[in-house]
């Protein structure tokens, strides 16, 4: 199944939507050669490159006499301009951005930002990970793009319910065709500047409304995935990250670890679960399935990948039995050995 043509539409109205106000707006851009000089130009000025004509033909697919015929049209406009004491000899051996060019770069900027969200900004300041394969990593940054872009990361929905969350993060890491299961234990934040220790889902520190007990996802025995710490940000710290992934590294009682920007460190354990854990993954197994199925048809998900073999699960349950051994940690097939943060 390819992408559904309700998504298409979106993506091809926004672009269309850009390159209009770009045409009517910004000298030049009626042609690729003037859209492509236009944004070298504002990327090579934030990179702080300098603006020389041979710069910015860098990796464009002109001739160096097709970049400078632009740059004169750009001058004569009035966009660029010689650097002071260049004026002799080639012109072009730097050029400096006049104002109006700058306030041009602002505009578009201005009009991108009403148009697109800049998702790898956004995932930044919301998910966290370090993955041990790249392509782990990345599978992990798609399902979290597409469960924002359905809503369901935010506290008044989902963001909160952790044993929901690790059985559809487990299910819809099958549609794509990875190997998952879903973990009860708990989760220890440590607070770098005095020590202090925030516990989700354990014995005790209970807020009003919470069980003792939290879930996470495994995902294909080297990862742990965890969209579910809505309770974090409502109890500990409300900048804390939406989503974590880290190495699924099993050292009894600790199954992994994460050190964050902010000088937190999280750790997830299992030497407590929740007694009724089998109970809440069975209660929102439904759920999961119905939203797995909303998440396969939204995002064209081909419903013939099949994974391969699952981990074993609990009758009625889609956590591991209590006493059972974590699988053997075993990198997939064909996954790059590199880390990945994000």
């Amino acid at each position: 199944m390819s992408m559904p043509i309700g998504r298409m539409v979106p993506h091809l109205q926004g672009a269309a939507e850009v390159r209009q106000w770009m045409v009517k707006n910004i000298p030049f851009t009626d042609t690729m050669i003037g859209y492509d000089l236009f944004v070298k130009i504002g990327t090579d000025m934030v990179a702080g490159i300098p603006l020389t004509a041979e710069n910015i033909g860098n990796n464009l697919s002109y001739t160096d006499k097709q970049v400078r015929l632009h740059l004169v049209k750009l001058m004569q406009a009035g966009l660029l301009v010689p650097a002071t004491g260049k004026e002799s000899g080639d012109p072009m051996k730097l050029l400096v951005p006049t104002v109006r060019l700058v306030a041009l770069l602002e505009a578009y900027a201005k009009e991108l930002d009403h148009v697109y969200a800049l998702r790898k900004t956004l995932r930044q300041r919301q998910m966290h990970q370090v993955a041990t394969h790249a392509e782990l990593g990345d599978l992990v940054e798609l399902i979290y793009d597409h469960f924002h872009d359905l809503g369901w990361l935010y506290l008044h929905n989902y963001g909160a319910i952790c044993f929901l969350m690790a059985t559809l993060v487990q299910n819809v890491a099958r549609l794509h065709g990875y190997r998952a299961r879903s973990v009860s234990g708990y989760v220890e934040v440590f607070r770098a500047t005095d020590g202090h220790c925030f516990q989700l889902g354990g014995k005790t520190h209970l807020s009003p409304g919470q069980i003792a007990g939290h879930a996470f996802c495994v995902i294909e025995e080297s990862m742990i995935v965890d969209f579910g710490l809505g309770n974090v940000r409502r109890y500990y710290h409300r900048d804390f990250p939406w989503g974590l992934g880290c190495a699924y590294q099993p050292q009894p009682p600790v199954q992994g670890s994460l050190p964050l920007p902010g000088g937190d460190t999280v750790i997830w354990k299992d030497d407590w679960r929740y007694p009724d854990s089998e109970a809440e993954f069975a209660k929102f197994k439904p759920v999961a399935a119905q939203m797995a199925e909303q998440y396969r048809l939204h995002f064209g998900i081909d419903p013939r990948r099949q994974p391969g073999p699952a981990p074993a699960a609990a009758p009625d349950s889609e956590a591991m039995p209590l006493d059972a051994p974590p699988l053997p940690a075993a990198a997939p097939q064909g996954l790059p050995q590199r880390p990945r943060a994000s």
